[in-house]
């Protein structure tokens, strides 16, 4: 098997290999939480310690017989069981470490002080710089206080420029997709007896991709117009107390013929801010990016010789893909799926561009914007 699991427990001590399960499946996401599952028998001598509260499991990959990679880390989240009285079987269900990110972290406005010292409704705690700084810079005071096992190594000052302000959020509600438009690829991963942010610049696949050379299985594309060239947003207050600033992408304009208006709510941001005109240049980036014109892909590849993930490329890299009679489009690998089983071996799916099952996508979208707004006016 080419999968190496290995079991420790809450307080990431080893406990020892996994061995061969009887079948291991997952995917690993690009700035978002990967999943695991495994089945065993159920005499299986880790079983005691994968059932423990807080188990923990690490997971590499070999690409070849002569290299090793990190895939996933995570702790055990579920448990179950079933299978004849001749042949019952354990399944273990983990989740992906960078959740840190999105469920364990929350970030203070004053994250040096205590809960009585958190200020009024007008306190954020605001950071502008190259993404991977404000990333850390935001995060570090926050694990430190709440003693999160995360180690943050120094930055190198990756990313373009963000701003990101927090107040009672998670890393991930205020700083993605910031952090993603900014070309990182961040991972938390269980190092040692502990966890460690890793932040990189995911490099560019040099070859395009076809599906006349067999690597591109299957895939479809559309190339869009804007939907936004001009944005005003509105700050603070209600009525005259507002704050309002516009944003025009003059050359989006005069290539397209056309003037495309929005309007963004940005009440949670107190006109009082000293990085009011930084926070507010910032929601009008994002909301010039979300209606920038769009060449959208999504396709299954299939390794080769000169295309295997851990070798050639990795999750978050670029690669530009052709499908037949169509324009080069270059995207992200979103997600490696990986399957194996003692009957057919293992398989490896990489997944470029935006994946999602649901039919009604675009509405959950929306819901999830609209509960992101909400929450930012109840932390206020």
């Amino acid at each position: 098997m080419p999968f190496e699991v290995t079991v420790y427990d809450k307080a990431y001590v080893r406990k020892g290999p996994l061995g061969s399960p009887l079948s291991l499946s997952g995917e690993v996401v690009a700035n978002a939480a990967g999943s695991l599952e495994f089945t065993l028998p159920s005499d299986h001598p880790r079983v005691p310690d994968l059932a423990a509260s807080g188990a923990r499991v690490v997971v590499n990959y070999r690409p070849t017989s002569s290299s090793s990679m990190f895939l996933i880390s995570g702790r055990v989240e579920q448990v179950a069981g079933g299978g004849s009285r001749h042949s019952p079987w354990r399944r273990f269900v983990v989740v992906d470490d960078f959740t840190v990110l999105t469920d364990e972290v929350q970030c203070w406005p004053n994250p040096t002080g205590t809960i009585l010292q958190q200020g009024d409704d007008a306190a954020y705690f605001t950071r502008t710089g190259p993404a991977e700084t404000v990333l850390k810079q935001i995060l570090a005071p926050n694990v430190t206080r709440d003693g999160h096992v995360l180690t943050i190594p120094a930055t190198a000052g990756l990313g373009s420029t963000i701003t990101a302000s927090v107040r009672f959020h998670t890393p991930y509600e205020r700083l993605w997709p910031a952090v993603e438009q900014a070309g990182l690829l961040v991972r938390v991963r269980q190092s040692g007896a502990g966890r460690t942010l890793d932040v990189t610049a995911p490099p560019t696949y040099a070859r395009v991709l076809t599906q006349e050379s067999g690597v591109v299985a299957s895939g479809e594309y559309s190339v869009s117009a804007p939907t936004v060239t001009r944005v005003t947003i509105l700050a603070g207050g209600e009525g005259t107390a507002r704050v309002v600033r516009r944003k025009i992408d003059a050359a989006r304009e005069t290539a397209y013929g056309v003037k495309l208006n929005t309007t963004r709510d940005a009440r949670d941001v107190e006109t009082t801010d000293p990085n009011l005109e930084s926070l507010l240049t910032a929601r009008m980036d994002e909301a010039l990016a979300e209606g920038a014109p769009k060449a959208s892909l999504k396709c299954e590849l299939v390794e080769s010789d000169a295309f295997k993930f851990g070798v050639t490329f990795g999750l978050g890299d670029r690669v530009s893909v052709q499908l037949t009679n169509a324009p080069v489009i270059t995207d992200s690998v979103r997600s490696v799926a990986f399957d194996w089983s003692t009957a057919d071996g293992v398989k490896i799916t990489p997944r470029v561009g935006e994946w999602a099952d649901l039919a009604d996508a675009p509405l959950v979208k929306q819901v999830t914007e609209l509960t992101r707004s909400v929450s930012n006016i109840e932390k206020r």
